[in-house]
C-alpha cells in the first residue's frame, strides 16, 4: 500500500487562514465567493544568490512603480506590498486582463540590509499564475563571477582629486575579468545638482560583474531583460531589450555623507572581456576594432539609456573595452534584442520542452549564444517531463543553443544542439534528473475560513512546499478560486504545506 507522509494534510483540504474577515473589504469571504478579486497571480521569491550562505533575505517592503503598477495588487487585495520569508504573492487586479498583446509591465524594488539593491521590471502577458526568483547579491559574501572593491579615497583637496587617482578591481579566482577606473587630476566631485562637494576623501564602492558564470548574471542590477529602455535616437525602445552583455560596473561614491554623482572630467574606464565573449552582432568571437553600446541605468527607476560605443583593444595579449563614465551609475557593456519588440529580434517565437524524470526544483532555461554566452532565460522555475518553456521572440542570429542548470546545485542538466533560433519553433531538451520515485497524486483544495460569520469556501491561493529532510523550499502552486491542483510527490517523504496571508504564516510546521 503506496503512504505518503505530510505534517499537513495534502490529500484532504489545505486551510489558507482561520481568522475573522474584518481588517478590509476584499477579506469578506462573500466577496471571495462571489468575485473573481484578481487575474494573473504572481509569486515573487527573493533568495540569497550564494546558496552556501546562512544569510536570508526575510520580511521586508517591497515598491511597486512603473506605467501598470496601479493595477498590481497584494494576494490581500491591498497596495502595501510586504514579503514575508522572502516571498511576495501579487496579482492583477480584476477588471484588467494580461495578453501578449497587451502585456502588464510593472517595476519591483527593494534595498535590504546587507544585500545590494535590486530593481527589476516584471512583464505579464497571460492570465496564467508567473513565478519569478529574484537572486539578490549578498555584499559581505559575494558569488562566484562578481568582484567587490571598498576602500577610501583621500587625495582629495576640497572636492578637487590633488593627483591622477587609480581604482582597480581585484581578480578572483573563478573570474576572468577586472576592471580599471582613471579620474585626472583636477577633477571635482559633484552632487547630483552640479555643485563641487567640498569634501577630503572619499568613500567608494565599486562592484564588477564578469560574464563567465552564471551566477553573476542572475544578480545584474536591474536584471538583464528591462522594459524601460531609452535608445541610441534618445527615444523609447519598444518592448524593452534582453541584454547580451560583456561585463557591468556599478560605482557609488559619497563624501561627507553626500552621494557623489557626477565629475567636472570624464572618468576613463578600462574593462577586461572574458575570452569566451561573442559579438552579438557577428556571431564570432570578440576582437580588437570591434565595439559594444554602452549603457547607464538610473538606480532609481532602472531605466537604462544608451550612452555610446566602447571600442575593444588588445592591451598585453587580452581584449580590453575602452570609454568615458561621465556620471555615477550603473555602466553596462551590452548588445541587446527585444523578446516583446522587434529590435534585433525575429517575429518567430520557440518552444522549449523538457523531457526528464526531474519533478518541481529551481532550474533556468537559458538561450545563449555557441560560445555560452546569455541570450534570454526562464528564471528559476519548475520542470517535468512535458514542460514547455516559450520564448515569445527571439534574437535575430544564425546558431543559438539552449542550456539548462539547476539552481540548487549549480550544474548544467541538459543541453540542445545549435539551432537557428529564428526557423526552429521548437525543440526538445533532455534533462538528467534523478532516478524516477515513486510518485503518488495528490488532490489539493485550499479553504478559507471565516469563523466569525461560519462560513468556508474555496479560494484561489499561492501556497507551498517546503522538504524538512534536506531543507529544501520545493515549489508553489496556485490553485484557482473554486478549484484544486493535482500534484504529484515523491512516495514516504514528508511534505510541509505553507502559505501567509495579510502578514500571517499558516503551515505545517509542528508547534
Amino acid at each position: 500500500m503506496k503512504k505518503i507522509t505530510s505534517i499537513l494534510s495534502v490529500c484532504l483540504i489545505f486551510i489558507l487562514f482561520q481568522t475573522s474577515c474584518k481588517r478590509s473589504p476584499v477579506e469578506d469571504i462573500r466577496i471571495n465567493v462571489n468575485t473573481d478579486l484578481y487575474n494573473s497571480p504572481i509569486l515573487l521569491r527573493f533568495v540569497n544568490a550564494n546558496q552556501n550562505s546562512t544569510t536570508k533575505p526575510d520580511n521586508f517592503i517591497v515598491k511597486i512603480t512603473g506605467k501598470d503598477a496601479s493595477l498590481i495588487v497584494t494576494s490581500e487585495g491591498k497596495t502595501t506590498y510586504n514579503a514575508m520569508g522572502g516571498l511576495l504573492t501579487l496579482a492583477v487586479n480584476s477588471k484588467t486582463i494580461a495578453t501578449a498583446a497587451n502585456p502588464i509591465k510593472f517595476t519591483i524594488s527593494t534595498q535590504i540590509a546587507g544585500f545590494m539593491p535590486v530593481i527589476r521590471d516584471i512583464i505579464v502577458t497571460s492570465n496564467e499564475p508567473l513565478q519569478t526568483t529574484i537572486s539578490l547579491l549578498e555584499l559581505s559574501n559575494p558569488i562566484a563571477g562578481v568582484s567587490i572593491l571598498s576602500n577610501q579615497v583621500k587625495n582629495i583637496t576640497s572636492g578637487v582629486f590633488d593627483s591622477t587617482y587609480v581604482i582597480s578591481t581585484p581578480t578572483r579566482n573563478e573570474m576572468k575579468e577586472s576592471t580599471k577606473l582613471q579620474i585626472p587630476a583636477g577633477t571635482k566631485i559633484l552632487d547630483k545638482n552640479g555643485n563641487t562637494i567640498s569634501g577630503s576623501s572619499i568613500s567608494t564602492a565599486v562592484t564588477f560583474f564578469g560574464t563567465g558564470t552564471d551566477e553573476s548574471l542572475k544578480t545584474f542590477p536591474g536584471g538583464l531583460s528591462p522594459q524601460n529602455v531609452i535608445g541610441k535616437d534618445g527615444a523609447a525602445i519598444s518592448g524593452g531589450i534582453n541584454f547580451v552583455t560583456a561585463g557591468m560596473l556599478s560605482i557609488n561614491m559619497t563624501s561627507n555623507g553626500t552621494e557623489v554623482k557626477s565629475f567636472s572630467n570624464p572618468i576613463a574606464a578600462t574593462v577586461e572581456l572574458n575570452p569566451s565573449q561573442d559579438n552579438f552582432v557577428t556571431g564570432l568571437p570578440i576582437k580588437a576594432g570591434d565595439s559594444i553600446p554602452v549603457w547607464s541605468m538610473d538606480e532609481t527607476t532602472g531605466q537604462w539609456k544608451y550612452e555610446s560605443q566602447a571600442i575593444v583593444n588588445s592591451v598585453a595579449g587580452k581584449l580590453v573595452a575602452n570609454f568615458a563614465i561621465t556620471h555615477l551609475s550603473g555602466w553596462n557593456l551590452d548588445w541587446g534584442w527585444s523578446m516583446f519588440g522587434n529590435y534585433n529580434s525575429c517575429s518567430s517565437s520557440l518552444q522549449v520542452k523538457t523531457l526528464t524524470t526531474a519533478q518541481g526544483g529551481n532550474y533556468e532555461i537559458t538561450l545563449k549564444t555557441p560560445s555560452g554566452n546569455y541570450l534570454g532565460a526562464l528564471h528559476g522555475t519548475s520542470i517535468y517531463n512535458g514542460f514547455i518553456a516559450n520564448f515569445t521572440s527571439t534574437p535575430n542570429i544564425a546558431n543559438a543553443k539552449i542550456v539548462v542548470s539547476d539552481n540548487n546545485t549549480g550544474s548544467i542538466v541538459g543541453e540542445t544542439p545549435l539551432f537557428n533560433p529564428c526557423t526552429k519553433g521548437s525543440i526538445d531538451v533532455v534533462v538528467t534528473g534523478p532516478p524516477t520515485p515513486d510518485y503518488v497524486n495528490v488532490n489539493v483544495t485550499v479553504q478559507g475560513i471565516c469563523k466569525n460569520k461560519q462560513v468556508n469556501a474555496n479560494i484561489g491561493a499561492w501556497f507551498y512546499l517546503y522538504i524538512p529532510s534536506n531543507n529544501s523550499w520545493f515549489q508553489g502552486f496556485y490553485t484557482q478560486p473554486g478549484g484544486s491542483t493535482n500534484l504529484r510527490l515523491e512516495n514516504n517523504k514528508t511534505y510541509v504545506l505553507f502559505t501567509y496571508y495579510d502578514g500571517k504564516y499558516y503551515s505545517g510546521f509542528p508547534k
